[in-house]
């Protein structure tokens, strides 16, 4: 029976690794969505895009990758449902381990894609997207 404690004590902490991950990853989205609305209202890109849908959806999509971010990292906060027998809860136990290390890996995923989004809006934004005309 030893053995067992031992196993599910390791996968314990494994999913207290993976929710401390997913802690930090929780602090630096809301952060980055702070920073990018900041500097979007701080800047002419409300007039330039004010009207022009288009460049409206491509400025938006770092956000909504972001929020897809936060939701995935919500979930692994979600405890599972446990009703197994004691003799199936290692595998029980592994299952639960790789879905939430899945769904951190995901959510970093979309938090990288986020950020790659960003930087091809500050390019768009210093490159091809014209100045308004001083009021």
């Amino acid at each position: 029976m030893a053995g067992g404690d031992d196993y599910s004590a390791y996968h314990h902490r494994e999913i207290l690794f993976i929710q401390e991950a997913a802690r930090q990853s929780g602090v630096i989205v809301p952060l980055l969505q702070a920073a990018y609305f900041a500097i979007v209202s701080m800047s002419d890109l409300k007039r330039v895009i004010w009207g022009n849908w288009m460049w409206a959806i491509i400025f938006i999509v770092p956000v909504f990758l972001w929020l897809i971010s936060l939701f995935l990292v919500i979930q692994i906060f979600v405890p599972p449902k446990i009703g197994s027998e004691a003799r199936e809860l290692p595998t029980v136990y592994e299952n639960i381990v790789n879905h939430k290390y899945c769904l951190l890996r995901l959510s970093q995923y979309f938090l990288l894609a986020g950020l790659f989004s960003m930087a091809i809006n500050v390019f768009l934004y210093f490159v091809c997207i014209p100045l308004p005309p001083p009021d």
